[in-house]
Order: structure tokens, then C-alpha cells, then sequence
């Protein structure tokens, strides 16, 4: 029995895109703390940009499947790749949170592997999301999801180092 009635998946950039976006413009001031989530998009975005662009090194026929499947040239899938994926990822790097610790990019890996949870129906295969990928690249693409998530503390530590020290 399927409990969750979808007409279509949500893709995980679009839900960071949504926090990014209501971190932006803190549309509820007194009831969100947005330093919180904003600290939890610095890490989506690490994982997001790693992850997607990464699809590529580990099959580099990944990016013109997905184009042709969403019936996109592949001039415009990348201007694509790059607003949604890759600028968001320098905005945040820019615009450092006020603090990303372990605890934030451990919440922001368990919300991520909840989504591909039920994304994938269960099964953790991207071939519902994306594109079909060999099961040893997939794994390959989930451990650089999860290493690049938990790197961000440190990359957020270096970050905040160079623009307040050296900048």
C-alpha cells in the first residue's frame, strides 16, 4: 500500500532552492530562526554542488541523458546546472552563515538521505530521479553526497577564517 500519493517528485535542488529563497528574504522574523537553516542550506548546497556535478565524473554520459530526458539542449541544461546548482553554491560561500557546525551538516544529511528515501521509493536508485547510473557509481555518488555534507563545517571554518582575517 502506498501511503504517499505523489503526481511528481520534488528534486532536492528545488526544496534548497525554497529554503535558500526564505532565508533570503525572512519573510516570518519572529517565528523562524533563520541563521539555523540558512546553516542547513550552506550544507545542502555543498552536497547539491558536489553530488550533481560529481553525476558527470562518474558517468560522463549522465549530464546529456538528463538533458535529453527533460528535453533540454545541452547548452541550456548547463546555463541550468549553473543557476541552480553552482551559483547558490558561491553565494553561500560568499555570504558565510553566522556558524555551520557538525550538528547542522548531520541534520542537513539525515533531511537529504530522508528525501532520497522517499524520492526513490524506497530503493535509493537516482534512476527515479535523474538519470539510470550503474549501482557502484551510485554508491560512489552517495559517499560523495555524505563526505561533502560533513565537510562543510570545516570548509565553512576556512571560509570564515580568510574573510575575517585575511580579507
Amino acid at each position: 500500500m502506498e501511503f504517499i500519493i505523489r503526481e511528481k517528485i520534488i528534486p532536492f535542488t528545488n526544496i534548497n532552492l525554497a529554503l535558500f529563497a526564505l532565508c533570503y528574504f525572512k519573510p516570518y522574523n519572529n517565528y523562524i530562526d533563520y541563521n539555523y537553516l540558512y546553516s542547513i542550506s550552506y550544507c545542502w548546497n555543498y552536497l547539491i554542488f558536489f553530488t550533481f556535478n560529481g553525476a558527470y565524473l562518474v558517468d560522463n554520459t549522465s549530464f546529456k541523458r538528463m538533458a535529453i530526458k527533460r528535453r533540454l539542449s545541452l547548452p541550456i541544461f548547463h546555463i541550468g546546472n549553473m543557476i541552480v546548482h553552482n551559483f547558490p553554491f558561491l553565494y553561500v560561500n560568499i555570504y558565510i552563515p553566522t556558524s555551520v557546525t557538525l550538528y547542522h551538516s548531520c541534520m542537513a544529511c539525515l533531511t537529504n538521505l530522508a528525501w532520497c528515501y522517499w524520492a526513490t521509493y524506497g530503493t535509493f536508485d537516482i534512476k527515479y530521479v535523474y538519470v539510470s547510473i550503474e549501482k557502484e557509481k551510485q554508491i560512489k555518488l552517495y559517499l560523495a553526497n555524505i563526505s561533502s555534507i560533513l565537510y562543510a563545517p570545516l570548509a565553512y571554518n576556512i571560509n570564515n577564517y580568510i574573510q575575517t582575517q585575511i580579507i
